[in-house]
């Protein structure tokens, strides 16, 4: 497991926890048990994957001050390569 700080960069979808369906998009907020696609950007590199590609490493909990804000699986990976 690795801890890595992030910063949530941009609310894409909510989505309707049954059905999967868009309800809105780019909210401007989330209310506690909402489900919602949104942007993750790691402020230090972390080896990630998509959960449907390698379910291992597509896993995440977002954390603030010891209290869980979020659990979700990664849906898409942007790439970055950082040179030593």
């Amino acid at each position: 497991m690795a801890q890595v700080a992030c910063e949530v960069t941009e609310l894409l979808e909510k989505i309707d926890r049954k059905s999967g369906k868009t309800i809105e998009k780019n909210p401007e907020f989330l209310k506690s048990d909402d489900t919602a696609l949104v942007k993750i950007t790691p402020l230090k590199p972390i080896c990630v994957e998509k959960h449907g590609d390698y379910p291992s490493l597509g896993r995440f909990v977002l954390f603030d001050r010891e209290r869980i804000l979020a659990v979700g699986t990664v849906k898409h990976v942007e790439k970055k390569f950082f040179q030593s």
